[in-house]
């Protein structure tokens, strides 16, 4: 029993602790506080931290439908696509009107093994549903209808900084022919970079609508009498669809930045290519398919910044490293377990995993556990964390052959190891994402590496164990042929981009 020492020596019991009636259990209260830190965390890659607060705080509050929308993007940020598409189902069951949560949906589904494009395009005409409720009428246009006269481009993006989206639109906004087209830029994130300077130096009209509401900019947009307005943002974050839904330019377009429909009546066509949707898939977008040489351009970094291409890693190691340099997302079972089988075949193989999250041991132990349900030799595996932009692409110099993820494929980072000399065997499916490697190795003839089956993804992948002499040579060649292909040859694409704009300015 505890005592009080008293002045003399004596002791006596010491008063006992009333506790009131009320629980006593020590927590944080304010859940719309740990959604918002559960919200920071994952922006910082801690993936698992959020989660435990996202499972904590729905635990709590069941009908809470903000953080079933965040738990789904934190599932989806761990690979575990599954897990986030019900928690996505679970929040539009709690808010079924919600237009916002429609749309998020439908990053998920384009990136779910099992989803068809019919199921991407059904959650897609429901957010049009949802998005034009209610609004008013579409107003007509008195933009001058002359066919052959200068047109005025919009471009609406939250991503013009430096960010992966601007590397496959960038340039053709800088580009434009000015005899011809003026162009104007509508920003609708906060936060600016080196590259907003940039683009903002060489876009004649700029537009900071990042604090603006849906009314403002579609007033703006009216006002700056765009022609062609373009969206680069599709369902991904900073999109303003709401606004397209209200049409404020007689011509509308989606392209690049998120290269998948909208589903939006106002829409009038999408920019992809013969290889990312098929003559047969047509009728699952609500826009015009407009088929472009390939349906993103590429601005590559300065090779006096990311210097040369390197030799062929394999000629001095004399194994073959493989490698992996896209967000822990993609990372799903399915793809660990081709993975696995191919280092099982290749016993002196190695495989880097470079993303961001990988610098915490937690998110690191996740992925490991991933490779070694399939009996992966955890020796073969080197893990990498987050670093600047320069530095991840360097990491290409070590690698001889990259693996896209399936099926949600390499968009940005295999243009990046492309133009390190690197090539990636794919696997094209259903969903857009899957098949962008196989666009762009099948424009710089490479369409051998595109394979039919999780079987023959392996069986290509160990074949050029034995092909190394290949391999050398496509790699010596690979930024050269690059550089005069659609995808870097700048001149080439934004040609054709702009006789598809002026074909639609035409045709309205």
């Amino acid at each position: 029993m505890q005592v009080h020492a008293l002045q003399d020596g004596a002791a006596q019991p010491a008063p006992s602790l009333r506790v009131s009636g009320q629980s006593s259990r020590l927590r944080v209260e304010r859940l719309e506080l740990l959604i918002q830190t559960a919200q920071e965390l994952a922006a910082q890659a801690r993936i698992l931290e959020a989660r435990e607060i996202l499972d904590d705080v729905v635990a709590r509050d069941p009908e809470n439908h903000r953080a079933y929308l965040c738990l789904a993007a934190v599932h989806e940020a761990s690979g575990q696509i599954e897990d986030a598409m019900a928690a996505f189902a679970r929040a539009c069951e709690i808010a079924p009107d919600d237009p916002l949560l429609v749309s998020a949906s439908v990053f998920g589904c384009d990136r779910a093994p099992a989803a068809t494009l019919e199921d991407g395009y059904r959650i897609r005409r429901r957010f049009n549903e949802l998005i034009t409720r209610g609004m008013p009428p579409i107003l007509p246009h008195t933009n001058l209808p002359a066919p052959d006269r200068k047109l005025r481009i919009g471009y609406v993006s939250g991503d013009l900084r430096h960010h992966s989206a601007s590397k496959v639109f960038g340039v053709v906004l800088l580009k434009h022919d000015p005899a011809q087209f003026e162009v104007c830029a509508y920003m609708t994130l906060a936060g600016s970079d080196w590259l907003t300077d940039q683009l903002k130096v060489g876009i004649p009209h700029w537009r900071d609508a990042s604090v603006w509401s849906n009314d403002r900019l579609y007033e703006q947009i009216r006002a700056d009498e765009i022609d062609i307005l373009v969206d680069l943002s599709g369902h991904s974050a900073g999109n303003r669809l709401a606004v397209f839904a209200r049409k404020p330019a007689p011509v509308q377009v989606t392209a690049w930045g998120y290269a998948t429909g909208t589903g939006l009546d106002a829409m009038d066509a999408f920019f992809a290519d013969d290889d990312t949707v098929y003559p047969d898939e047509e009728r699952w977008f609500s826009e015009e398919i407009i088929r472009l040489p390939r349906i993103v351009s590429f601005w590559p970094t300065d090779p006096q910044i990311v210097g040369p291409v390197m030799p062929l890693p394999c000629l001095k190691n004399g194994y073959l490293t493989f490698g992996v340099l896209n967000r822990v997302g993609k990372l799903k079972i399915q793809t660990v377990e081709l993975w696995a089988r191919i280092l099982a075949a290749l016993p002196d193989a190695r495989l880097i995993i470079k993303a961001p999250g990988l610098e915490h041991p937690g998110v690191r132990l996740m992925v490991q556990q991933r490779f070694q349900q399939f009996g992966a030799d955890l020796g073969q595996l080197q893990f990498r964390g987050s670093s600047d932009s320069i530095e991840h692409q360097k990491t290409w110099n070590e690698i001889d052959v990259g693996l896209d993820p399936w099926p949600d494929g390499g968009g940005v980072s295999t243009l990046e190891a492309l133009w390190m000399g690197v090539p990636s065997v794919t696997l094209p499916y259903r969903q857009i994402a899957s098949r962008l490697t196989t666009s762009f190795q099948k424009e710089l003839g490479l369409p051998w590496l595109s394979a039919a089956s999780a079987d023959e993804y392996v069986e290509r992948a160990v074949a050029l164990n034995s092909q190394r002499k290949e391999l050398a040579q496509v790699r010596r060649w690979l930024r050269d042929t690059m550089c005069v292909s659609a995808l870097a040859n700048t001149k080439l694409y934004v040609g054709a981009v702009e006789d598809a704009y002026r074909t639609l300015w035409r045709r309205w």
